[in-house]
């Protein structure tokens, strides 16, 4: 699967039905993007809790545009403190 396929939803849906085996880089992505999407969540458990209960501007919209998804990893990737990104990349090397 291409992680972009012009469809955020379905990118978001994969990511967190697959986890990569349960990697926690994975699932705190998707926790973080739907905070920020306006998109429909009721396939992914949890997330309809976690958007409704966010009350920050949905910067990202639906995803349907590429940059703007490149931009949603890039500032997710960003925002990490130096601890966690170096926990996540090693636990992509192991995926």
């Amino acid at each position: 699967m291409n992680y972009y396929d012009n469809n955020g939803q379905e990118v978001l849906e994969y990511l967190a039905a697959n986890k990569f085996d349960g990697k926690y880089f994975v699932e705190g992505f998707v926790k973080w993007i739907i905070q920020y999407c306006n998109m429909d969540f009721h396939r992914i458990e949890g997330a309809k809790e976690i958007a409704d209960n966010c009350l920050n501007v949905k910067i990202y919209g639906d995803l349907s545009d590429r940059n703007k998804y490149i931009q949603a990893v890039i500032d997710y990737i960003a925002g990490m403190t130096d601890i966690y990104a170096v926990k996540s990349f090693e636990e992509l090397l192991h995926c």
